[in-house]
């Protein structure tokens, strides 16, 4: 399996995110510096993040994402914040914007 690398960018007013296949990530990062663009490593996220960061981009409340992974509110506030710490993302709206809402 090839290791992939998640690129966000913006275009214009809208945030566009991409995973492509890549044989050397480092290099990639490498070459988009060289090309001006901020480049952040963000931390992998968990499966059940995952889960949750979907279900987020569908504007779902943390309520309904509970009932749906069968899991408390305060487990899916958790993972919430984990995901935005992991991304950098400083607001609900901004994460899904991110994730393709």
């Amino acid at each position: 399996m090839s290791p992939t690398m998640e690129i966000t960018y913006r275009d214009g007013s809208r945030v566009m995110r991409v995973v492509v296949p890549v044989s050397s990530p480092s290099a990639v990062e490498s070459q988009l510096r060289a090309l001006g663009a901020q480049v952040t490593r963000t931390a992998a996220l968990s499966e059940r993040e995952q889960e949750v960061a979907h279900l987020v981009r569908r504007g779902w409340t943390n309520r309904r994402i509970a009932v749906e992974l069968g899991i408390s509110e305060g487990t899916v506030k958790r993972h919430v914040s984990n995901i935005m710490d992991k991304g950098g993302y400083e607001s609900r709206t901004q994460l899904a914007l991110a994730l393709g809402a």
